[in-house]
């Protein structure tokens, strides 16, 4: 597990992670990560250690910004 930890490291110091959080639900971690796209974050995870053992998989999930403020503050919903 030191070799995961010193990766996930790296690619924090690299600015790829931006954040790292253990799961509560079950084992695991979840990471915010920063990308051009979802093809190159699962580049960027293939790498860590485990994963190139097979030991470990990654979901992807794209994320964006929340864009609907205006509407929260708008005549009427406030």
């Amino acid at each position: 597990m030191s070799d995961e930890a010193r990766h996930a490291w790296q690619m924090y110091k690299g600015g790829i992670i931006r954040d790292i959080y253990f799961r509560q639900d079950r084992p695991g971690v979840a990471i915010i990560a920063e990308c051009e796209s979802v093809e190159t974050a699962k580049q960027a995870l293939s790498e860590f250690p485990l994963a190139k053992a097979g030991l470990l998989d990654w979901e992807v999930i794209p994320l964006g910004p929340f864009l609907n403020w205006e509407a929260l503050f708008a005549p009427g919903n406030a």
